[in-house]
């Protein structure tokens, strides 16, 4: 079976290959610059991927909770509760100063108004008909975040307000929503699922509510022109990975079977011309295995940080065709001890894949990929080969 998989990623890519001899037939630009010039198509691009795979995680019971129960089983904070809205506290405050933003004050009031109208009733309305529970067994209205989707929400208003243009501050802004979704993972209140979906909620509810008020005051959509492609890019990256491992003929006539996972992490590169670059990737990922007969299911997590070599080909000013080598070292742990000995270990993990990247304004990208990973996992004294593949997106600050 993994042969399988594998022979579909070659044709992927010799498919993908075929379709970049054919680059010539995207000379004329007009209909993709305004395509990727569209805000809602643009925040379509983000925010579909990472929903999707909250959706697809929340089914299949993939979580991140491994790390908090090993190392900080005890975590509490409330500051989660108050960052969710420090963005759009912050984006009031510069205003009523007297800092120009980039509405009036009609369009931001109406802009607002509309934001936490869809926002607000989309969290509980999926909430409602979702009933999924929480972590922490307190509720069953965990899917999905409202803290998360409160604090995406808040950056992308303040960066389109007073951070469009400069990658600096939208990057702070987006990193202050991505604590807040992290905090809660940390306090056990929510799933990554939760928190993926909450972002896409968040981010989907801001550009809808501009869309709103624009056509109910009569405003112009915004334009920021694209200026052309930077070489370094920094993004968040996550990815739903297809897991073929099963071992069998352990001790007692034991087997593992691992269920499918999940990675989130940093992907960082640069590219010295069109064609070639050099990045760094570090992941946390988490997959459940049990034994068959058995059926108890326990958590692993892996740890990676790695090399990639890039290889891209420009198909058009925004549209790039990329594939990748990396290798690199990864980690292991797990949180309750199975009867078959599984211990922490450390090995190496190499990777091959393939990418599709779309370049939606002069300083932010979305990039989708697919890419086949082969580490090696020590059961009981033996070796036994883990691979995986993994679909996802990284979505990317480029400069």
């Amino acid at each position: 079976m993994v042969m399988k998989y594998i022979f579909f990623l070659v044709l992927v890519l010799v498919l993908l290959s075929c379709i970049a001899k054919a680059h010539n037939s995207l000379r004329d630009t007009s209909f993709i610059d305004r395509a990727l010039d569209n805000n809602l198509t643009r925040v379509s691009l983000v925010t579909t991927p990472l929903f999707l795979q909250g959706l697809k995680m929340s089914h299949e019971k993939i979580d991140f909770s491994n790390f908090r129960d090993i190392h900080y089983p005890n975590f509490h904070t409330s500051i989660d509760n108050y960052t969710q809205y420090f963005p759009l506290a912050l984006t009031f405050g510069l205003k009523l100063s007297g800092v120009e933003s980039k509405s009036s004050w009609k369009r931001l009031l109406a802009a607002t108004f509309f934001v936490m109208l869809i926002d607000n009733g989309t969290v509980k309305i999926m909430k409602t008909l979702i009933h999924a529970k929480r972590p922490d067994f307190t509720g069953n209205n965990s899917f999905p975040s409202g803290h998360t989707a409160q604090a995406f929400m808040s950056a992308h208003m303040f960066v389109k307000e007073y951070a469009m243009d400069n990658y600096f501050y939208s990057t702070l802004a987006y990193l202050m929503a991505t604590f807040t979704g992290t905090m809660r993972v940390m306090n056990n209140r929510h799933w990554m699922s939760d928190v993926l979906a909450g972002a896409s909620i968040g981010l989907f509810s801001t550009e809808l509510a501009y869309f709103c008020s624009d056509l109910l005051f009569k405003y112009k959509e915004e334009k920021y022109d694209f200026k052309g492609r930077n070489p370094f890019f920094i993004g968040l990256q996550t990815s739903y990975n297809l897991s073929f491992n099963e071992y069998h003929n352990l001790s007692e006539n034991r087997s593992i079977k691992f269920l499918n996972g999940a990675s989130t992490g940093i992907h960082t590169g640069y590219f010295y011309n069109k064609y070639l670059g050099s990045g760094i990737y570090a992941d946390y990922s988490n997959y459940r295995y049990f034994d068959p007969n058995a059926w108890e299911k326990k958590d692993i997590s892996f740890y990676y940080i790695g090399a990639n070599q890039y290889f891209s080909l420009p198909l058009h000013s925004r549209i790039i065709l990329a594939s990748h080598l990396g290798l690199g070292y990864t980690y292991s742990e797990h949180y309750k001890r199975f009867p078959i000995k599984i211990s922490r270990q450390e090995n190496l993990r190499y990777e091959v894949g393939a990418s599709l990247s779309l370049l939606l304004t002069s300083h932010t990208a979305i990039r989708f990929f697919a890419s086949y990973t082969n580490t090696k996992l020590e059961i009981e004294n033996n070796f036994y080969p883990f691979q995986t593949l993994n679909f996802g997106n990284t979505i990317a600050i480029t400069f």
